[in-house]
């Protein structure tokens, strides 16, 4: 009778397991870029999702008063942000809002200020990882005793993503003049004029002679860039007295941008860009996302040249535009 031979167990060698580990890697390093573009993908996404909602809460805001939002409220300062709470479904944060009492430069007793502690997912890209800016008063609850419960003075406030395009400035690609502009400037560069959102008048749908499917409307500006820091302001301030300019109501206005450099040049200019030049610009790959003056987002890439980008910046400015851009 034999008695059966017991062998030893036999495990894996120190090649064997370092092949293994270095498939394995490879593997990681094979999937991980897909994953990355899938989750870039979805933000994209949700990012044009957020536009589409504020385009058509403009459109509805339109029917309601006759008119698009202002840049920004005079008599209070308040930003076209908040002026479409309602529209947004956001009846219960606007109703926290003085809407009445004259603040246009949001001094630090300014009651409507620690409104802008709340972060409204609406306005924020998924792709930028900044969602708070740190400035000082009063642009924070620096000061304010009627803050948010359980928010500390001092507290940095929310920022938007997305900012009114006021209007190109530079030259009109037909007829060689200059894109009209305001007065008043902020480091000596002055707010556009043609734009769909502006400081003043009541534009009406019906003023966007150049089709409203052919007019910026808003864009993003929700790039993180170390060399000039954020340059971001709350999402509840539309204007800022400056200077003493104008005194008494808002003299430039912090809820909207020119459209004077290419998108997303903030990374390669090797200039500090004055304020009302901030160029628009995202932390998506070759572009950024825009809403029309008809509520239709399209994603404009950066490569777009000078001339269109200006020329779908004005609403009014009689541009022939290319189809492909």
């Amino acid at each position: 009778m034999f008695s059966p031979v017991l062998r030893a167990r036999r495990g894996f060698t120190l090649i064997e397991l370092l092949v293994v580990i270095a498939i394995i890697a490879i593997l990681i390093g094979l999937l991980l870029p897909a994953v990355q573009k899938v989750r870039e993908a979805a933000a994209r996404m949700k990012c044009q999702n957020n536009l589409k909602q504020i385009g058509v809460a403009f459109h509805n805001y339109h029917d309601a008063t006759g008119k698009i939002p202002n840049a920004y409220d005079a008599g209070t300062g308040l930003s076209w942000h908040v002026l479409i709470l309602p529209q947004i479904e956001q009846e219960n944060l606007y109703k926290r809002f003085d809407t009445t009492t004259a603040n246009p430069a949001h001094t630090s007793a300014n009651r409507n200020d620690p409104n802008g502690l709340v972060k409204l997912a609406t306005y924020l890209c998924p792709s930028c990882p900044l969602t708070e800016q740190a400035f000082g008063a009063p642009n924070n609850t620096n000061g304010d005793t009627d803050r948010i419960p359980g928010t500390a003075a001092g507290s940095p406030a929310a920022i938007p993503h997305y900012y009114g395009v006021n209007g190109p400035r530079g030259t009109h690609p037909t007829t060689g003049a200059l894109y009209p502009v305001g007065t008043t400037l902020h480091e000596n560069v002055p707010v556009a004029t043609s734009g769909m959102l502006q400081r003043d008048g009541n534009n009406k749908l019906i003023d966007v002679t150049d089709g409203t499917s052919n007019t910026l409307m808003i864009a993003e500006m929700s790039w993180v860039s170390a060399q000039y820091g954020t340059r971001y302001r709350t999402w509840v301030r539309g204007g800022e007295e400056y200077a003493g300019v104008v005194a008494g109501r808002p003299s430039f206005v912090v809820s909207g941008r020119n459209v004077t450099n290419a998108i997303n040049s903030i990374f390669t200019a090797n200039l500090i860009v004055p304020y009302n030049d901030i160029p628009f610009g995202s932390m998506h790959s070759g572009g950024m996302n825009a809403a029309f003056g008809d509520g239709s987002v399209r994603f404009l890439r950066q490569s777009i040249d000078m001339p269109t980008y200006r020329s779908l910046a004005s609403r009014n400015g009689g541009e022939v535009l290319s189809a492909n851009y």
